[in-house]
């Protein structure tokens, strides 16, 4: 590697980390506290067999996430640290492809956000450009070595998620087109993941069985136009959103312009083949397979996001000006505007917890006080789940929640999920009859939504 291109690297590398490092100390989020919840609280052993069986993902982020957690601690930024080193990585690994490419992704807003996370997203991206880059030099030197990097590479990317499975038929059919020859050598090279199916088909059965028994009402990610565009949406523009949004679809609008006259231009590319398959054949197979279950929501496809920008970075170099420069704004407005961050679970209860009292209640629309309420709480103020179920039915959650405020003289409310889990509002319906009333004005949390105050009369 020359000097010019070892300083290009460190540039973009140092870009990429501190994007990365900008408001990681958010609230955790449901889906995150759940996890940490699970590697703070369950041992290796447990993690595969209690906890992975209630979830819906592979194994392998959470016990990664407990070795990371066991050294580095439970902070937020400790939690998504581990996130932020892939997301860093998988720049790196872009690099090696197309430097343009790299730029773009280390700018990009949605791989930030994601990378930020602490889920396995941004690291099945990284596994997702290990496996095409270790594919790429395979199929060129046909070394024993590089098909076992490739092999390793699917293991990983199976073992963090279930969703890159769409991604597993690109190799079969680019080999197909290109180089029949080596399609002995990359089904010997699937036969680990192969084998490691087979023994975790019995866990994935019980998942998809848990999965089955879920309300309609908590899924989303069907075949629809709505997911179709919001990924699209999402991919241009970042994970953002905000009113008026007549402004916001017209930036949306004119972000897209350059980036599909780049689509349309690396068409022409010959190089552009794969990197289209990377891109466009799990995207399609995703929507597919959501007229049977919901699969297609884009953030599971993060994983395809270093062949988009591979892509774009093929087009006409003057159009890499305008979508960086959309890049920059998206990421302006995602660290200025709390309404684009994460649900704000800490300051939540912290706002609980200022006005404990022996004969206060925190209630939640759900069987149990939701994980990411549990992370931050002290215990100061009782809290408990009203509903007899994820979705409430009567008189069962009536009785519960009767139950619970029975000695109480104050409630804090929360409405989360409670248009998906109690559609009915039985538990509100019960702590207007046993006398209570609104008592001070609603606050209101980024994502968690509002909180009501209900104090009894008598």
């Amino acid at each position: 590697m020359g000097k010019g291109m070892g300083k290009k690297l460190i540039i973009i590398i140092v870009v990429a980390f501190a994007l990365r490092l900008i408001n990681i100390n958010q609230s955790l989020w449901l889906d995150e506290a759940i996890g940490a919840i699970a590697a703070r609280d369950f041992t290796y052993s447990e993690i595969i067999t209690r906890f992975i069986i209630a979830d819906n993902h592979s194994p392998g982020y959470y016990l990664l996430l407990k070795s990371w957690t066991n050294i580095f601690g439970f902070s937020e930024m400790a939690l998504r640290s581990l996130s932020v080193v892939f997301g860093v990585l998988t720049v790196y690994l872009v690099y090696k492809t197309n430097k343009v490419a790299a730029l773009l992704l280390a700018t990009s807003q949605l791989h930030v956000y994601y990378s930020q996370e602490a889920r396995m997203y941004a690291i099945a991206g990284f596994f997702a450009t290990l496996a095409m880059l270790s594919f790429v030099e395979a199929l060129k030197s046909n070394k024993n070595s590089h098909w076992l990097y490739f092999s390793f590479s699917v293991l990983g990317l199976m073992l963090t998620d279930y969703m890159p499975i769409f991604l597993l038929p690109v190799f079969p059919v680019y080999v197909f087109i290109k180089k029949r020859k080596a399609f002995t050598r990359l089904v010997i090279s699937f036969t680990p993941i192969l084998l490691l199916g087979v023994l975790w088909l019995p866990t994935i059965v019980t998942q998809i069985e848990n999965y089955s028994a879920v309300p309609d009402s908590f899924l989303f990610g069907g075949a629809t136009l709505k997911q179709a565009m919001l990924l699209v949406m999402k991919f241009v523009s970042g994970r953002i959103s905000f009113e008026p949004k007549l402004v916001y679809y017209s930036l949306v609008g004119l972000a897209s312009i350059p980036v599909f006259i780049a689509l349309r231009q690396s068409l022409k590319n010959k190089k552009a083949l794969l990197f289209w398959l990377w891109f466009a054949l799990p995207l399609c197979l995703g929507f597919l397979a959501s007229f049977i279950f919901p699969a297609f929501s884009y953030f599971r496809y993060i994983y395809v996001l270093p062949a988009f920008y591979i892509i774009i970075s093929l087009g006409r170099k003057i159009l890499l000006y305008p979508i960086l420069a959309f890049s920059v704004v998206s990421l302006l407005i995602y660290y200025n505007d709390e309404a684009q961050q994460r649900e704000q679970w800490r300051q939540a209860v912290e706002y609980v917890e200022m006005g404990e009292s022996a004969t206060s209640i925190a209630l939640f629309e759900f069987p149990d006080p939701f994980a990411s309420y549990s992370w931050y709480a002290q215990g100061r103020v009782d809290a408990r789940g009203a509903t007899n179920s994820i979705l409430a039915d009567s008189p069962e959650t009536e009785l519960k929640t009767r139950s619970l405020i029975s000695n109480k003289y104050k409630i804090f409310y929360f409405e989360y999920l409670r248009d998906v889990s109690d559609p009915g509002r039985l538990v509100e319906k019960v702590i207007f009859e046993e006398g209570f009333l609104e008592s001070a004005k609603t606050a209101e949390f980024v994502g968690v939504g509002a909180i009501t105050i209900y104090e009894k009369t008598n």
